[in-house]
């Protein structure tokens, strides 16, 4: 009687260690593409609350009657009031305000004023909000106060 010894079906070393590198390379040569979506999806998200916040002020001097005029900063967006300051909008940390106001260049908020007119008009602008290399910009319209264009 003869006994034949049946070999395991396993892997070798080797095999799981080329299995866990390619896991390694794929999750290393994802990784930017997943950070980018993320700040884009930030960036975006801020740039829907930024124009949230710019339709609310338009209505609410419409509503009222009076101009509202709001204060550009580098962190975001203050009405001040008579009584109080109020923060129209804040940018999420780490992103960086800039403006574009008629006829001047892109640039940090300086205190910059920006008027809402009881009649509905807006004093056009342009705001871009940026993060690393990833960007974006937003025009307002002057009747809306609506996005006009995005980029």
């Amino acid at each position: 009687m003869t006994f034949t010894t049946a070999r395991s079906r396993a892997f070798t070393l080797i095999e799981l260690m080329l299995v866990i590198a390619l896991i390694a390379i794929v999750f290393i040569g994802s990784t930017p593409m997943v950070s980018a979506s993320l700040r884009e999806r930030k960036l975006r998200s801020a740039a829907e609350n930024l124009e949230s916040a710019v339709r609310e002020e338009r209505s609410r001097a419409m509503g009222d009657g009076q101009r509202h005029v709001v204060e550009i900063r580098s962190g975001g967006f203050v009405e001040q009031d008579r009584k109080k300051t109020r923060k129209l909008f804040e940018a999420p940390r780490g992103v960086d305000v800039y403006v574009r106001m008629p006829g001047r260049e892109w640039g940090k908020p300086e205190g910059q004023d920006w008027e809402f007119s009881p009649i509905g008009l807006v004093t056009p602008l342009s705001v871009r909000l940026s993060e690393g290399k990833s960007w974006i910009e937003v025009d307002f319209d002057l009747l809306t106060g609506r996005v006009a264009e995005e980029r």
